[in-house]
């Protein structure tokens, strides 16, 4: 491992103004049909639009909230809850800015957007209370942005080109990201703004296109290999890597989710359009379930809601689907058409209520999470 320690004299607080946009609400009735069914009351958007969908799994019901730049391509989402109300944070990676819905009730919200530094990227997030963090791909810094003032601070990277991609927050409240194109799990720890440090794990292969990351515990984390389809866990104490059994070089293994209560692993495979789970004790590949309908395809987010139902986004089909589990003998999959037609859905969330939150948007210009090496 490589541990950079870093004492700044100053902080690199680039938060600005926030534009404060209020747009208007289209709710729509959602009807529950799975993806071969016609799609039902579904609107047409522009090229380029990107929305935020809050759904009720109980009634079958979304909202429907625009986000107003075109081209945010939004792909990552969190929730913050408080006493008043609901803030639903998201990245613009198309446009540089970290969205943020502040939520009360179906007429009471607002839309606010932060921009960040030019050209920087922001791909993934994660919540911790006060912080939103998120990896700034090809700006090659992570970003810590403040609930109460929309200021942000950026932590460079130490590895140049690295592409910072997934994110995770530890208990212990370190912040870990996947360098996709540098082969290295990174560590940050902030005392404050300048005082902080790195810690690079480099991983023993070349090429492996890291990007989904989860924490476990203190001591253990998980991370998936795109361009492998290798899921491996980092011990933290020592910087030794374990890998489970392959996935195949076309699962692309995209989030990760630590299921504790089962002592599993879940993850969605992208291009093998399957759920798979992990024991986090023998570390095997117990299950892999192929999603249907077949068309509900590209499973990108996965959340977990309530003990057994494990929820997904469709970047391919402009779905959210749902897998029942039971047991590995015993589950059930559903698929429900977002309200507005030829969405990517990207990434999936869950609140404090039983509620989901989606982003999804339509192509403009081709964004994918960047996956070439710098040479």
């Amino acid at each position: 491992m490589h541990t950079w320690r870093v004492i700044r004299s100053g902080v690199a607080m680039l938060g600005g103004g926030l534009a404060v946009i209020i747009v208007c609400l289209s709710v729509r009735q959602g009807t529950r049909v799975v993806a071969e069914s016609p799609s039902i009351g579904q609107v047409y958007p522009m090229s380029g639009q990107a929305y935020v969908f809050r759904f009720d799994p109980v009634v079958g019901h979304f909202e429907t909230f625009t986000i107003p730049t075109i081209g945010a391509n939004p792909q990552s989402v969190g929730v913050v809850s408080n006493s008043a109300n609901l803030e639903v944070w998201f990245t613009e990676p198309g446009a540089d800015q970290i969205g943020r819905l502040i939520y009360t009730d179906t007429t009471d919200y607002v839309l606010r957007e932060y921009t960040v530094m030019e050209g920087s990227t922001p791909l993934n997030l994660a919540v911790d209370g006060e912080y939103i963090w998120f990896t700034a791909q090809r700006g090659n810094w992570i970003g810590r942005l403040a609930v109460t003032s929309g200021g942000y601070v950026t932590f460079p990277v130490p590895t140049a080109g690295s592409q910072p991609s997934g994110i995770d927050v530890a208990p212990d409240s370190s912040v870990w990201f996947t360098e996709m194109a540098a082969d290295k799990i990174g560590r940050l720890t902030v005392t404050t703004t300048t005082d902080y440090e790195v810690t690079e794990y480099p991983i023993n292969g070349t090429n492996v296109g890291a990007y989904g990351i989860a924490v476990q515990t203190n001591n253990y984390v998980w991370f998936g290999e795109t361009r492998t389809g290798t899921v491996r866990r980092l011990k933290v104490a020592d910087g030794s890597y374990v890998w489970t059994t392959m996935l195949g070089p076309h699962g692309y293994p995209y989030a990760l989710l630590i299921d504790d209560g089962r002592n599993y692993l879940w993850l969605t495979e992208r291009d093998d359009n399957q759920i798979s789970q992990v024991e986090l004790t023998t570390l095997m590949i117990v299950n892999s379930f192929p999603i249907t309908p077949a068309s509900n395809r590209l499973p990108t987010g996965l959340t977990l809601l309530g003990n057994n139902q494990f929820w997904f986004s469709g970047q391919g089909s402009g779905q959210i689907g749902r897998m029942v589990y039971t047991s590995t003998a015993i589950f059930q999959f559903e698929a429900f058409d977002l309200p507005v037609h030829g969405l990517r859905a990207m990434d999936i969330t869950t609140d404090d209520n039983g509620r989901l939150w989606i982003v999804a948007y339509i192509p403009q210009r081709v964004f994918l999470p960047l996956t070439m090496r710098d040479q």
